[in-house]
């Protein structure tokens, strides 16, 4: 019986060590997306647009602060103009907000034109060189009015 116990001890205690690193991996990638979750929450805290209130989303925020906001009626013909352009971007209107406050920012900061596409087209969501500077120009009719 001594062999044998032993070898069952062996088994049992070999199974707790191959359990072991997975156990370990599995709370690392559990760890891993939560931290990633938390800083997907975090990057995107500005609230919905409701259209009441007679307040755009975050205005007394300052989320990019020295630059103009447009009132509701800029906002929607922005929104408007931005429905020709790139569709899908009002549908991130939160988001389209403050990254129109951030290009208004380039605007009011003397940022070179080229630059200013160039950085449209990666602050928007998969839009064409074009389309950024169709952008630009949108942006430019209600925060040139602000500044």
């Amino acid at each position: 019986m001594g062999p044998q116990r032993s070898q069952e001890r062996r088994s049992s205690a070999s199974r707790r060590l191959r359990r072991g690193p997975l156990a370990w991996a599995s709370l690392t990638g559990v760890l891993v997306a939560g931290v990633a979750a938390t800083l997907i929450l975090a990057l995107d805290v500005s609230p919905p647009f409701s259209g009441t209130g007679g307040r755009l989303p975050g205005a007394a925020s300052g989320v990019v602060s020295g630059t103009p906001d447009p009132n509701e009626e800029q906002w929607s013909e922005f929104l408007a103009r931005l429905d020709g352009i790139a569709p899908w971007l009002v549908a991130e209107e939160p988001r389209t907000l403050t990254r129109a406050r951030a290009t208004c920012l380039e605007i009011v900061q003397g940022v070179p034109e080229t630059e200013l596409v160039s950085n449209v087209q990666e602050r928007f969501t998969d839009v064409t060189r074009h389309q950024a500077g169709q952008i630009v120009t949108a942006v430019r009719a209600w925060c040139a009015e602000g500044s």
